[in-house]
């Protein structure tokens, strides 16, 4: 009687430092920005794509699966692909050697392979540094740059998550 209530509290002790292990490392772990770009005021042209990178970093001892990222209006808006004033894609750059490109810097840096874009769909986030690269182009001159959020949805240990960050637009 006595070795099997032994037992049981060994295997509740177990069960309750697994639980511990698990919460700790979903609750630990997130990302970090490391860095913020812009152009200077002006100098983001009409019909002309760049590309502004921002260095993250995982900080978590398992890798998250990126589900999406959205960029976000003052006003709570998300940023969609049929926007009238811009059009912004999102990657991730594995090789971090993005900090703001035109289109004729990205089209060398792709031909030396020095760059490595990849779609942040359902991706696997392999190193735990990167720069998160937005592609963006203005439409017109009615662009307003009120975007004030980037936010980041992933997975871990099969919990969906989000994280929050400040973003200040794509000019000073």
């Amino acid at each position: 009687m006595i070795g099997n209530k032994k037992k049981n509290l060994f295997m509740i002790l177990v069960c309750l430092a697994l639980l511990s292990s698990y919460l700790y490392v979903v609750i630990s772990s997130e990302f970090d920005m490391l860095s913020l770009t812009e152009m200077q005021k002006g100098r983001f042209v009409v019909h002309k794509n760049y590309y502004f990178g921002y260095a993250m970093q995982w900080n978590g001892v398992l890798k998250p699966k990126i589900t999406k990222i959205e960029l976000c209006k003052e006003d709570g808006t998300i940023l969609n692909e049929n926007d009238e004033t811009i059009n912004v894609k999102v990657y991730i750059d594995t090789s971090n050697h993005t900090g703001v490109l035109d289109d004729e810097s990205y089209k060398e840096f792709v031909e030396k392979k020095v760059i490595n874009y990849l779609e942040p769909k359902n991706l696997k986030l392999e190193p735990k540094e990167f720069t998160l690269v937005l592609k963006a182009k203005k439409k017109n001159e009615d662009f307003k740059d009120d975007y004030e959020k980037i936010v980041i949805y992933y997975k871990l240990l099969g919990l969906e998550k989000k994280q929050v960050f400040q973003f200040n637009g794509f000019e000073s």
